[in-house]
C-alpha cells in the first residue's frame, strides 16, 4: 500500500505536466492549459508573428468626418525602432504620417500627437473582413474638433 500511493502521485505528476505542454514552442507567449497565449504585439499558433505586420500595405481610405466625406490613399509601414509601433502615411489626407501602437490583439492607439497645425488622437483595429482597418479619431485645430471614422481597405 505504501508503494502504491507514491507511484500514483508520480504518474499523476507526469500525466498532469504532459497535459499542460503546448504542441509548439510559445516563442513570445505563455503556455496555458496546452495553448499558447501570446504577449502583446504577437500572434500565431506559437506566438512567432508580429501583430503589426497584419497592418502593413497600401490602402484606399474612406474618411467620414463631422465636416464631410472624402477618399484618399495611404500606406501603413513599420517603425524599425519599436516592434509595437507602425506608421500610417498620408493620415487624414494630409500628406503627413502618424505613429500608432499595438495595445492588445488586433487593436492599436494613436496617442496624442501633432499633425502639422492640428492635434490628433484615436484608436483602431484590424477587421479581417476584406483586410480592412478601421480608425476612429479626433482632429483638434484652432477651430472646433472634428470626429472621424476612416476605413482603410487594403489594395
Amino acid at each position: 500500500m505504501r508503494l502504491i500511493i507514491p507511484l500514483s502521485l508520480f504518474f499523476l505528476l507526469i500525466i498532469g505536466s504532459a497535459c499542460n505542454k503546448c504542441k509548439k514552442n510559445c516563442k513570445n507567449g505563455d503556455c496555458v492549459e496546452g495553448e499558447c497565449i501570446c504577449k502583446t504585439g504577437w500572434f500565431g499558433d506559437n506566438c512567432d508573428q508580429e501583430t503589426r505586420t497584419k497592418f502593413y500595405g497600401n490602402y484606399t481610405v474612406s474618411h467620414v468626418c463631422d465636416n464631410g466625406f472624402s477618399t484618399s490613399a495611404s500606406t501603413i509601414s513599420e517603425d524599425p525602432a519599436d516592434f509595437l509601433k507602425f506608421k500610417i502615411g498620408n493620415f487624414h489626407d494630409s500628406g503627413l504620417e502618424v505613429m500608432a501602437q499595438i495595445t492588445k490583439g488586433d487593436t492599436f492607439s494613436i496617442f496624442e500627437q501633432n499633425l502639422d497645425t492640428m492635434l490628433v488622437r484615436g484608436y483602431g483595429y484590424f477587421k479581417n473582413l476584406r483586410d480592412t482597418v478601421r480608425i476612429n479619431y479626433y482632429i483638434f485645430n484652432t477651430q472646433s474638433p472634428d470626429s472621424c471614422i476612416d476605413d482603410y481597405i487594403k489594395n
